[in-house]
């Protein structure tokens, strides 16, 4: 008789149901990615809307006399820093709740994808129909820095004259990389949109809160 213990055996448990590597390992990819990238979503949304507040008396500190903000680029600057907020907090929460393997998770992510695709249809149309008055805005900046410069006797140049010129009006390169912005934000969503409606992927987190 021996006098060791019987050894356990060391094969699948029978009637243990069978998860794949794949089915063990997408919940943390698409946990952490979406809590990543929700937190990223708040901190920009959270820093563009402090940034806009203190631009004001940034430029008053700084001596320069510009005009005040479009009425149009402030308005869809708030719009952007309230949706950013709501977005990024639908990432972070249901990025949550796919780690905890609760079913509100990834529910909330595709919520969050639907939403985020909508959104692409306004996002375009108005940066294009933005763009003249961005760059009219932006010059400015160069036009009260031209001016500082001037009241501390420094004649301004042709070169930065035809800068300024310029830079009052929009190039093709405004328009593609404003047209850009929105497409390449909606990679990520339709990743979720695709993966987690897959049928043996939603039939796992369907059974999460089973």
């Amino acid at each position: 008789m021996s006098t060791f213990g019987a050894v356990p055996p060391t094969g699948p448990v029978p009637g243990a149901p069978f998860q794949s590597e794949e089915t063990l390992r997408w919940p943390g990819l698409i946990g952490g990615l979406s809590i990543a990238f929700g937190i990223i979503t708040l901190l920009g949304s959270c820093c563009g809307g402090v940034g806009a507040a203190l631009m004001p008396l940034a430029l008053g500190a700084a001596g320069l006399k510009v005009g005040p903000m479009p009425g149009s680029i402030l308005a869809w600057m708030v719009f952007d820093v309230v949706a950013s907020l709501a977005l990024g907090y639908m990432l972070f929460a249901g990025g949550l709740g796919v780690l905890r393997r609760r079913a509100g998770g990834p529910r909330m992510l595709l919520r969050y994808a639907a939403v985020r695709l909508v959104l692409v249809v306004p996002m375009l149309v108005v940066g294009i129909l933005l763009v003249p008055a961005s760059a009219k805005w932006s010059a400015q900046f160069m036009e009260a820095q031209y001016a500082a410069q001037e009241e501390s006797g420094q004649p301004v140049t042709e070169d930065q004259e035809a800068a300024l010129e310029a830079a009052r009006t929009p190039t093709a390169l405004n328009y593609v990389m404003t047209a850009i912005g929105p497409f390449l934000g909606c990679a990520y969503p339709i990743i979720l949109l695709v993966w987690l409606r897959r049928p043996h992927v939603r039939a796992t987190w369907e059974s999460w809160d089973a």
